[in-house]
């Protein structure tokens, strides 16, 4: 990661910008890069290390099947949504059964009980 954060943290001051080479690698390859984010390593107990990314990956897998049912309940809001043309149910599905969104929704659940151990 280094080799992506030095360029961009050049450009910013020489910042550190750690937090955001992810969430760009995310944005480019989603599948199967993992967002460190300090709230989420305090829900997990851990810091920002090799540690974040194995005691992530053991507590999803942990929680797989409940975050698999929290993304396909989402097809029962479908008449909450903005353009129903383009929210249809195939879509709804198709999104909720891929692995990234999986990721990105377990990521968001660590990163809201983070805020709680602040």
């Amino acid at each position: 990661m280094r080799a992506i954060s030095q360029p961009i943290s050049s450009k910013y001051g020489n910042n550190v910008v750690f937090a955001a080479t992810p969430k760009i690698l995310w944005l480019k390859f989603r599948y199967p890069i993992i967002i460190y984010d300090q709230r989420a390593a305090d829900s997990l107990g851990t810091n920002l290390t090799r540690d974040y990314y194995d005691q992530w990956r053991a507590r999803y897998e942990f929680h797989k099947q409940s975050v698999y049912d929290a993304c396909m309940a989402l097809r029962d809001a479908l008449e909450y949504v903005y353009d129903p043309s383009v929210a249809t149910n195939e879509f709804v599905e198709q999104l909720a059964m891929s692995d990234w969104f999986q990721h990105r929704v377990f990521g968001a659940y660590l990163t809201f009980m983070g805020r709680n151990t602040r």
